[in-house]
């Protein structure tokens, strides 16, 4: 086991250790290079091997660009037709997570209303047949309790995967108490003012 995490280390220190010597190579090639790659990368807060490494993909992504034969406002077209597309599926996106959160709360609410009128009958006719005790009275109240609590933490969801704010009436309110302590003088210090 102990190998397998000494992989890495060893090759980030090889790595680390060719761009070193790439970095090297440029110093003493063309210094003024050099001095321009780390002083971008002193202004961007980078390492000098970032800024190379960025500053090749630029260049071969020109390279691509000018082998393909597109001027500038092809290429600019090209990015605002990719912006279209990308805000269009946005919008589908948001729209059918609009109407999967619109379908789930109505389905949800009508279950819960079903629920609610079963309860109220069931109820109805155990008070005209006999009392319940008070174990029942409690026992239904819990239920209820933790029937509502599913039920939030199913709304809390929904509103969370769907990406919209969640309402604070949905919100988990945890309670605080703050105790705040005075500190006291101690009694053997003496201040002695000269």
């Amino acid at each position: 086991m102990a190998e397998y995490e000494e992989k890495p280390k060893k090759k980030q220190k090889t790595e680390g250790l060719e761009i070193g010597r790439l970095l090297g190579v440029i110093a003493r090639i063309d210094p003024e290079l050099y001095d321009a790659i780390s002083k971008i990368a002193e202004e961007s807060g980078e390492t000098p091997s970032n800024v190379v490494v960025k500053s090749l993909k630029n260049y071969f992504l020109i390279q691509k660009v000018e082998a393909s034969n597109m001027n500038v406002g092809q290429l600019l077209l090209a990015f605002d037709v990719f912006t279209r597309i990308a805000e269009t599926i946005t919008r589908i996106y948001t729209h059918l997570g609009a109407l999967l959160f619109n379908e789930m709360t109505s389905s949800i609410g009508e279950i819960v209303e079903k629920r609610v009128k079963e309860r109220l009958e069931t109820l109805a006719n155990v008070e005209s047949e006999k009392k319940p005790s008070d174990i029942d009275a409690r026992f239904k109240s819990k239920l209820a309790d933790i029937v509502e609590g599913l039920i939030d933490e199913m709304f809390r969801y929904a509103f969370k995967a769907s990406g919209f704010k969640t309402p604070e009436s949905l919100k988990v309110k945890i309670p605080v108490e703050v105790h705040i302590e005075e500190e006291k003088p101690k009694e053997d210090v003496e201040i002695k003012v000269n």
